[in-house]
């Protein structure tokens, strides 16, 4: 991320930091938002091992509130605007990704940046996963989505399954049988989801390319005012990308608007390189029906003999016991003859 934006330069804001900020004060003039206070995180993240909760930095921005949840907007305006904003493995958790992006626009400066950290899909949990489509985006935005919505939360529950970034890379996928979440785990969040709990999932889901596709998209529409300007595509045996995409400045025209959406998209499409597909292992082909029919063939003479060699030993036991039962009987007679000479 830091190869792509200079965090020393202007007024910026990291989304999500947790205990592991990468804009760090004092190098960075960086404000931090979270969904809850310091105080709150730490005790919410205390018994999780994955989270050191004393690196937690002091929060300047959250979005819970007395009487709920703020919008981003709400939450941080008092700083705004900001040169830059930075997010992490935030954009895919976000139910209405428009409305997200929206707010964005309002903090952030005329031409300031905004830089994104993207889980690939095809190399994480979600590999079995299809793509996000703009529609479902445009519906979570009408619909005005402030939690993960049933199709997002079942989606994500029941189709992921465990893979490390190296293994899905060699094409060492598992199937999509090898969930990491039991039938019933998955309906019990859908139902939790229903209540109107928030069930954090992976909403959104892209490749590289998707993903310029995706903002081209929304811009086309008149939803979002950025354009990617920057992309590093997924590095090998890696599971993100990165982006930074520009807010472009309020006012600008129509025709501008559309010269510099066209004129960015097509140069990050362009850099991108060729995206690889999930190598999954082939399924075996049909068998030849000549080839079952001769298989078939070899088996039943391979039974056929087998049954013949048994028969022979059969009869050759059998033999042997009759000649001896004969034997056995003339011995007798023999004895008895004996007997009666005396």
């Amino acid at each position: 991320m830091t190869t792509l934006l200079d965090l020393r330069v202007g007024h910026g804001l990291e989304i999500g930091p947790l205990d592991r900020p990468i804009a760090v004060r004092p190098e960075s003039d960086v404000s931090y938002l979270d969904v809850s206070d310091r105080s709150k995180l730490q005790a919410h993240y205390g018994p999780d091992d994955n989270v050191d909760v004393d690196k937690i930095p002091e929060l300047d921005f959250w979005l819970e509130h007395d009487d709920g949840f703020r919008s981003l907007e709400d939450a941080c305006s008092t700083g705004a605007p900001f040169d830059w904003v930075l997010a992490s493995h935030v954009i895919e958790h976000i139910p209405d990704v428009i409305g997200w992006l929206r707010q964005l626009w309002q903090v952030t400066a005329d031409d300031g940046e905004l830089a994104l950290s993207v889980p690939d899909r095809r190399f994480c949990f979600d590999l079995h996963r299809p793509a996000t489509t703009v529609g479902q985006a445009l519906e979570a935005h009408d619909r005005g989505d402030q939690t993960p919505s049933p199709r997002a939360v079942f989606d994500a529950h029941r189709g992921a399954v465990d893979v490390p970034a190296e293994r899905a890379w060699a094409g060492d996928v598992p199937d999509a049988t090898a969930r990491s979440h039991t039938w019933d785990h998955a309906l019990e969040l859908l139902e939790r989801c229903r209540r109107g709990e928030y069930v954090d999932s992976h909403v959104w889901l892209w490749t590289p390319r998707e993903f310029v596709s995706f903002i081209d998209d929304l811009c086309h529409l008149g939803l979002v005012d950025f354009v990617v300007d920057r992309l590093l595509p997924t590095a090998h045996n890696d599971l993100e990308f990165h982006v930074v995409l520009v807010r472009l400045p309020a006012g600008m025209d129509g025709d501008a608007r559309d010269e510099r959406r066209g004129r960015a998209h097509g140069a990050a499409l362009a850099a991108l390189p060729p995206e690889r597909t999930i190598s999954t292992p082939e399924p075996a082909p049909d068998p030849d029906p000549v080839e079952l029919l001769q298989a078939e063939l070899v088996e039943a003479r391979r039974q056929r003999d087998r049954a013949r060699r048994r028969v022979r030993r059969l009869q050759d036991q059998l033999g042997d016991a009759g000649s001896a039962r004969r034997a056995g009987a003339l011995t007798r007679a023999s004895r008895r003859l004996r007997r009666g000479a005396r």
